[in-house]
């Protein structure tokens, strides 16, 4: 029997960040394409230069076994509504998740 897609509840990613830059200037974005939302975040470019995120390189899946040690990751706490990425509904702009970048 084939899942009704119209019933199950949304889970994982249904919104990303995005950037970009021209000629100097960053610009950061929440993206929700489930959703069809496309909001501007300056705050959120401001804090991608000031925790050297811009120009990070992008993490990949782990590749070690168990045994493998690696750095721990600093968790911040940045002005994002983590339940509009998990659960899919409208971001509020009141709130504050902690992101492990």
């Amino acid at each position: 029997m084939k899942p009704n897609m119209i019933e199950m509840p949304s889970k994982g990613a249904n919104g990303v960040i995005i950037s970009s830059e021209y000629k100097g200037n960053i610009r950061a974005y929440e993206l929700f394409t489930l959703r069809g939302e496309c909001h501007y975040r300056p705050d959120l470019a401001d804090l991608l230069v000031a925790n050297n995120l811009i120009n990070a390189t992008p993490s990949v899946a782990f590749t070690g076994d168990r045994t493998t040690s690696h750095d721990k990751v600093e968790a911040l706490q940045w002005p994002l509504d983590i339940e509009a990425y998990f659960e899919g509904r409208s971001a509020r702009a009141d709130q504050h998740s902690w992101i492990v970048s």
